[in-house]
């Protein structure tokens, strides 16, 4: 039952009986919300219709409700002039309603304010560092939203068109399952001054100047299963004590696919996604820039086609008490300057493949001490494998055999060179993903060739092979590693083979979010990424 259904009932019923004093209806038995709010009742109950005025809610100890009672097709919900709220050391909670005028509140340190399922046509403005908490929930935000904050801000599966942006020294931000969505002139979401943490998890952004900006300089920062793309200048960008950057998407943007910088605290980017990137600005941009203060591990990514050089990475790292940088298992193809450029000091670089790019493989721009470069496969790139250092001799330059580099999957044939390399172990950023049968031959290989679209509200179809009969599992997981939908299953035969998720069922009820798709077959498995929208 939906939360505007299950207050239609309430009040359906406390109308029926008599409502009792804590509660009020309006306009049945109140004409306007403001008297209802006057009345000093705890919950008030308020039918779908056009109300001008914009309340003023002073609740400087209580808590008060307000509850939408759905209307008809046309005018579902109330609609609202504005609200205005002096939460003193109060409580509001508003549900299901529309705004038509910005939304505002002030509050005292106890202070919190909810909005749930609710419409914001001209944003929202939290303009006290006093207030509490502020949480928005299922919320459709036109215009800009400002909260502040010495307690939390809360934003869980809203939709927004204009820029959140998050102020309050001792504020713990969390934005998930959220959808931005522009054009908008400056970033999605922005956190300009210092902040205790955040954590961002499980949004799409798209089409903003700035995806995702963080500063918490002294803090912790999480930015995770992210997909942000079609941005004028930076993806996602964060400066932080601690840094954790991890399995976001960044498509086609015009500064940094990735900016991370730490504090004293460690540096984590690991198994992300970046793609045509650093087109912006006066000078070209590297896909991923590392700014690494003290210790860090920048492991699992994938670059391809930025601008400039795909993975730069500014290093201080040994000089602080013996910490150091990792670099591990990335991927970084056909970007405009070099592979990877190390500026600084670098404890490993191991098992990484810088391929096909106009530069180097790596450069070493500015060098202090002697790096542990072992196993990383430069091959092909277009000014040679190493400058500034000669190549590694544990390092070489290889095939890799790639499945499908020239459309973006760069999981490796079973018969590469780079797979079970004596010494070595895992070479690149992701491993095995296809047979030997499909190496540059045109015949099948066990491997998903087309998964589409996404984002997507409604049917994805998914196109896969066989080389031969086999048992398969094509399976649909949430974020948390759970199976919530199977597409395909059992012994199917060799071809070519399409099926359907979110089609029918409860898989089409699934909520918006970040899924896996996961394609298991004899001998391996191949895993693509899947955003579901509402």
């Amino acid at each position: 039952m939906t939360l505007r259904r299950l207050t239609a009932l309430i009040a359906s019923c406390l109308i029926s009986s008599g409502a009792h004093a804590s509660s009020l209806v309006v306009p049945d038995d109140v004409p306007t919300v403001q008297a209802a709010l006057d009345s000093l009742v705890d919950t008030i109950f308020v039918r779908a219709a056009n109300y001008p005025q914009a309340p003023v809610a002073n609740l400087p100890e209580r808590a008060v409700s307000l509850m939408a009672i759905a209307g008809e097709p046309g005018l579902e919900r109330p609609v609202l002039g504005g609200l205005q709220v002096s939460l003193g050391s109060g409580r509001i909670e508003v549900h299901g309603f529309e705004f038509a005028s910005r939304v505002t509140a002030y509050g005292d340190v106890t202070a919190t304010m909810l909005l749930d399922d609710c419409h914001l046509t001209a944003g929202i403005s939290i303009m006290n560092y006093d207030i509490s908490g502020v949480t928005l929930r299922r919320c459709r935000v036109d215009g800009d939203a400002t909260l502040q904050a010495n307690g939390f801000d809360l934003v869980d599966s809203c939709t927004f068109t204009g820029q959140l942006s998050v102020y309050g020294g001792d504020c713990s931000l969390t934005v998930e399952n959220s959808q931005f969505h522009g054009p908008g002139a400056g970033a999605a979401i922005i956190i300009p001054t210092e902040i205790r943490e955040a954590t961002i998890l499980h949004n799409v952004i798209d089409g903003y100047r700035t995806g995702i900006g963080v500063t918490a300089l002294d803090h912790p920062v999480r930015v995770e299963d992210n997909l942000v793309r079609n941005t004028a200048y930076t993806g996602i960008s964060v400066w932080a004590d601690a840094v954790q950057i991890l399995r976001n998407q960044v498509v086609r943007c015009g500064g940094y696919g990735i900016y991370g910088q730490n504090g004293f605290g460690a540096l984590l980017i690991s198994d992300n996604t970046i793609e045509d990137c650093g087109a912006g600005g006066i000078y070209p941009c590297s896909g991923l820039y590392a700014l690494n203060e003290s210790s860090g591990t920048i492991t699992g990514n994938v670059v391809r086609g930025s601008r400039s050089d795909g993975i730069y990475i500014a290093s201080d790292a040994t000089s602080n008490d013996g910490a150091s940088l990792e670099l591990r298992n990335n991927t970084s193809a056909f970007n405009n300057g070099s592979g990877f450029v190390m500026r600084g000091a670098v404890g490993v670089l191991n098992g990484n493949i810088g391929f096909g790019n106009s530069g180097y493989g790596v450069s070493w721009d500015i060098f202090s001490g002697a790096p542990g470069a072992h196993c990383n496969d430069w091959f092909e790139n277009g000014l040679g494998a190493s400058n500034g250092l000669p190549m590694s001799a544990e390092d070489f330059t290889l095939d890799p055999m790639f499945c499908a580099a020239d459309t973006g999957d760069f999981h490796l044939h079973a018969n590469s060179p780079l797979v079970d390399l004596a010494g070595c172990g895992l070479v690149g950023a992701l491993g095995v993903g296809c047979d030997v049968a499909g190496v540059g031959s045109g015949r099948l290989a066990f491997r998903i060739t087309t998964l589409g679209p996404s984002p997507s509200r409604g049917p994805v179809r998914i196109e896969f092979e066989l080389p031969q009969p086999a048992a398969i599992e094509l399976d649909l997981f949430d974020v948390l590693g759970r199976r919530v939908a199977s597409a395909a299953r059992g012994v199917w035969p060799a071809g070519r083979h399409a099926a359907e998720l979110f089609a029918s069922g409860d898989a089409a009820r699934l909520p918006s979010g970040v899924y896996l798709v996961r394609y298991r077959y004899p001998g391996g498995e191949t895993r693509r990424r899947l955003i579901r929208t509402r």
